[in-house]
């Protein structure tokens, strides 16, 4: 973060979040204590606007922020010791990192290709190996989508999910030709309303092999 390290006193090593939460776009990084405090620091080091913190017993869990109600903005979670959890409205709807381990299989790490609440199943046959590139990414207003490898079935499904693991959008596309195979992403749902800012993943379906690639939206 180009600063000295971050000293807290009474800290017991609960893993952070990283999100923007006061909706600059620039993320910070979020973590409880066991001295009480949920502290953010941006990327000065210096302390996020309205933290930290205070609740009313140790935090032991590891927080999350996650858009729980489908407004397009996150709200943060957190547990703590006295037996409550928390939900704190953010104004913000980009995150980077957002819970303990970053998805439902705690793999804990940020490339990772799998997501949050879907399973997915691959089986993989001699030349048969479909693909996705998108570009640009990060992307701001569309995305654009090519299918890669030998497609050996008339049409694909493209689905869309956001972080947590929702069906966003789906589509049913055509394979014939090499213009079929391109397709542009506008960055909305279902209902046609723009999504918010995130992480986003791409899931390429046949009768036989499924891959996923994930996508970063910034308006």
């Amino acid at each position: 973060m180009g600063c000295e390290i971050i000293r807290i006193d009474d800290h017991d090593a609960k893993l952070p979040v990283v999100a923007d939460l006061d909706g600059d776009t620039i993320p910070e990084i979020l973590f409880g204590s066991s001295d009480w405090n949920l502290y953010a620091y941006g990327l000065d080091c210096n302390q996020a606007p309205g933290f930290p913190l205070r609740l009313s017993n140790r935090i032991e869990s590891n927080p999350a922020v996650v858009d729980i109600n489908g407004d397009g903005k996150l709200e943060l979670l957190c547990g703590s010791n006295d037996y409550k959890f928390y939900v704190f409205k953010l104004s913000s709807s980009y995150c980077v990192y957002p819970r303990f381990r970053f998805d439902q299989r705690n793999t804990g790490t940020y490339q990772t290709t799998v997501y949050p609440g879907i399973a997915e199943r691959k089986v993989r046959t001699k030349n048969s190996h479909p693909g996705l590139t998108v570009f640009p990414d990060p992307f701001h207003k569309e995305v654009f989508i090519k299918f890669t490898g030998v497609m050996e079935e008339k049409y694909v499904t493209l689905k869309i999910y956001d972080v947590v693991g929702r069906l966003i959008n789906s589509y049913k596309l055509r394979t014939k030709s090499l213009l079929d195979r391109q397709f542009t992403w506008s960055g909305v749902d279902r209902n046609g309303n723009p999504v918010a800012n995130g992480v986003y993943f791409l899931k390429l379906e046949t009768s036989r092999y499924s891959t996923i690639k994930k996508v970063v939206r910034l308006r």
